[in-house]
């Protein structure tokens, strides 16, 4: 469904799927596709509609083995602008997500999701991520340092979103870092 002219805003390569031939995806506005010369015989190709919106954008592009397959999976940072509801007034925000997604057959699909950073104009808090390189099966979040916001002045108190792991916020003590082990079926936080 893309125009012929299209040209992706991003690009990362590495074996996803199947044989050690790396695939490479694209990212052309809210929709990403792998392609790959052996990828289902190089007869076709896998494409995916990211949870965006006209306004939102992506990124980060990167292939990380995730899951310690061996297998890379898509690790995108997602900026998302959305306006909340707080205390009666309509603020708006940019939230950055790190969003994961595995092309294996067997979980094909997104399988990790968190807020990492949110913005309203000069103030923000950004967590600090590392991910596992040469393979792994772990996402570390650190709570990282608020600008412009303390404890007192934060807007937002968020209701949980069902299966996106919440922002880390640098006052809660409980809180400062979190790590996220893929248990063969999910991601899950380790106490």
């Amino acid at each position: 469904g893309l125009p012929p002219t299209a040209q992706p805003s991003l690009r990362a390569r590495g074996d996803m799927v199947e044989d050690a031939t790396p695939e490479q995806l694209l990212v052309f506005g809210r929709v990403m596709v792998m392609v790959g010369p052996r990828f289902l015989g190089g007869r076709s190709f896998y494409a995916l509609q990211l949870p965006m919106t006209e306004r939102d954008e992506v990124r980060a592009l990167d292939v990380v083995d995730l899951t310690g397959d061996g297998r890379g999976e898509a690790v995108l940072r997602v900026v998302r602008n959305v306006t909340t509801q707080v205390r009666g007034a309509e603020i708006p925000s940019q939230r950055e997500m790190l969003l994961v997604y595995s092309v294996d057959p067997a979980r094909r699909g997104r399988i990790f999701a968190a807020e990492v950073a949110r913005r309203v104009g000069d103030d923000r808090i950004e967590n600090e991520v590392a991910l596992p390189r040469g393979g792994g099966r772990e996402i570390t979040v650190r709570a990282g340092r608020a600008r412009g916001w303390t404890e007192a002045t934060y807007p937002f108190r968020d209701a949980p979103q069902e299966r996106v792991f919440p922002l880390l916020l640098p006052w809660e003590s409980a809180s400062q870092r979190a790590v996220y082990r893929w248990d063969g079926t999910s991601f899950t936080r380790s106490p």
